[in-house]
Parts: structure tokens; C-alpha cells; sequence
């Protein structure tokens, strides 16, 4: 809380305060930057859509990070597949913009909980695992290598689910989008330093953020991939998530001062 009252444009005055707050162990190697998380639930089990006043909900966007860690809302409903699916349905019912992200989870929930709330999303953005997961296209082989050539499928797949405007994938190698007309965009990672990366905690969903911030701002949709690469290439900066960021103006200046890698 004292953290976000140093930010005049977020407002606090409708967060509940019940239970034990959700907290994450990441642990971090310092060689290979892979990460394991140990994540407590805490109330983000019991957040559901009785906590939102959609009276007092003046926004353009509503997001949701992330599907498969809120289990109040990935429960089953009988009319709309999950309950995440009905919360976004009546968020677009009163003309708020949907946008979702899911969780790198190793398990086989994604099918059954992400698909219906696809139906009611305007944006999806997840990364490589979270999408392969959920359509069911390889996107990585046997040998780690990202698979380029299935990209468009998985994309396809997860718009054909519902997807209405932005369908976005982020991977190490780069940021993959298709559009509602069925535009393809696509954009190179970036060439960073050695020594550069000082942690990767939090950079998909910085990126994730570049897209959104994008799309709030009426960005083209190759200009939104470009922020988000921008954004993420800001969190890896700092081992935090957020120790990294900068403005628009100065993560597009950074963006820039990189070589691409194609």
C-alpha cells in the first residue's frame, strides 16, 4: 500500500484488505537466469467477481494476470465454461476493453480454464509455453529451439477461440502478433550486452504492459510489439521487475541503441 500511494494516478481507495496477501520465492540462478517460483496463494484464491464494484469501475482496459493462478475465478460455470469467462464477458458488456495473461504452470489445466475466457478477451498476450499449452502447436522442439514456422498457427488458434483484436506472442526470440483482419507482425529480440541482463523476474509481463500501453495509446500494432520489447528490455536491466522502467519516450530510446537480431 505505501508503495502504490507514491503513484498519484493509481488509485487504493477500493483495495480490500482480508486474508493473507499472495507472495512469490523466485529463485533465480545467476548463470543461466532460469527461475523457479514458490507462490502463496493467499486471497488471490478467493478474489472473484462479488469484489468488484462495477459501479465504482471507471476504465478503458480491464487486465487479468493471470489466468490459472486466481482459483476463484478458474472455477467451471455452467453457462460460461469458467468463471473468468463471465467476468470478462460482463466487462466488455459495459464497453471495457479485455485483455489476458496466463501463468507458466507445467501441468494440463491450460485447455479446459484458458479457452473460454478467450472468447471474451480483446487482447491476449502469453508467452511461447503458455501458448503452446493452450492450442496444442509445438512451438519449441525436442531440441529447445523455437519453432518460427508454427508461430501464425498457434496465433490463428488462439484467436480462433475468440480473440477479438490482439493476438500477441512473446518469446526470447522475438514478439509475433496477428491482428482482428488476420495481419501478421513480427519483430526481432534485441542484441543486448553481455552483462546486461541483470534478472528476467517480471519482463513478460513488462512486456505485456508495452503492448497494452500500446494499444491504450492507439499505437499501431507492430509499434506495440516494438514497446514491449522496450519495456522488457528495461525490467532485464535491474534484477527486480520493476527497478528497471522508464517512460514510453526513454524505453523507445533504448529500444532503439539495440542491434536486432534479424
Amino acid at each position: 500500500m505505501s508503495r502504490l500511494k507514491k503513484y498519484g494516478n493509481v488509485n487504493i481507495s477500493n483495495i480490500i484488505r482480508e486474508g493473507i496477501t499472495s507472495f512469490t520465492y523466485v529463485m533465480a540462478d545467476e548463470l543461466s537466469k532460469q527461475r523457479s517460483f514458490f507462490y502463496y496463494r493467499g486471497v488471490n484464491a478467493v478474489f472473484s467477481e462479488d469484489d468488484i464494484k462495477w459501479e465504482n469501475f471507471k476504465a478503458d482496459f480491464l487486465h487479468i494476470g493471470y489466468i490459472l493462478l486466481l482459483d476463484a475465478l478458474d472455477r467451471e460455470d455452467e453457462e460460461f465454461g469458467t468463471r473468468m469467462a463471465r467476468l470478462l464477458c460482463h466487462a466488455q458488456e459495459r464497453g471495457i476493453k479485455t485483455s489476458v495473461d496466463v501463468v507458466s504452470e507445467n501441468s494440463m489445466r491450460f485447455k479446459h480454464i484458458v479457452p473460454p475466457a478467450l472468447k471474451y478477451a480483446d487482447y491476449c498476450i502469453m508467452n511461447e509455453f503458455e501458448a503452446e499449452r493452450t492450442t496444442g502447436v509445438c512451438l519449441r522442439d525436442e531440441k529447445n529451439s523455437f519453432v518460427f514456422s508454427n508461430v501464425r498457427e498457434a496465433l490463428e488458434t488462439l484467436k480462433a477461440h475468440g480473440v477479438s483484436t490482439w493476438t500477441v506472442i512473446h518469446s526470447p526470440e522475438g514478439g509475433f502478433a496477428l491482428d482482428a483482419g488476420g495481419t501478421y507482425e513480427e519483430i526481432p529480440s534485441l542484441d543486448v550486452p553481455d552483462g546486461y541482463i541483470k534478472g528476467t523476474v517480471g519482463a513478460g509481463d513488462a512486456f505485456c504492459a508495452g503492448v497494452l500501453y500500446g494499444a491504450y495509446m492507439e499505437l499501431g500494432l507492430r509499434e506495440s510489439l516494438e514497446m514491449g520489447a522496450a519495456a522488457a528490455a528495461c525490467s532485464l536491466s535491474e534484477p527486480g521487475a520493476t527497478e528497471g522502467m522508464r517512460s514510453a519516450k526513454e524505453a523507445m530510446e533504448l529500444y532503439n541503441s539495440f542491434t536486432k537480431t534479424q
